[in-house]
């Protein structure tokens, strides 16, 4: 999906939008690569400022829950301002999918003891 985002930043917004109409799904999360986006992002550091408007948009129009995954892989100190980045725009991010689907249970539990 990657190269699929990078060619056309519209492109992230339609995916996004169809899974969000998709009633299957109750949440989304996406995996950022520090491996593979690092070196674009620190030279296209635009892609990443319109990658994080495109959560961000989603994240006000939709009633989903949108979650982000940043591996550091061997790349810490890059995945690090990423991170920071995504923080900064108060886009949740996680090491990996074990604490970002903990993360999801904990909210699920608070939701559900709300009703």
């Amino acid at each position: 999906m990657a190269s699929t985002i990078g060619q056309d930043p519209k492109n992230f917004d339609r995916i996004l939008d169809i899974l969000d109409q998709d009633a299957a799904l109750d949440a989304l999360v996406m995996e950022l690569s520090a491996t593979f986006m690092a070196r674009r992002w620190k030279d296209k550091p635009e892609e990443l400022e319109r990658l994080l408007d495109s959560i961000v948009s989603f994240r006000e129009r939709s009633d989903k829950p949108i979650l982000t995954v940043l591996h550091p892989s061997h790349l810490e100190t890059e995945a690090l301002e990423a991170r920071l980045k995504l923080q900064e725009r108060g886009i949740a991010v996680f090491a990996n999918f074990e604490r970002a689907a903990n993360a999801m249970a904990k909210v699920a539990t608070l939701g559900e003891s709300d009703s």
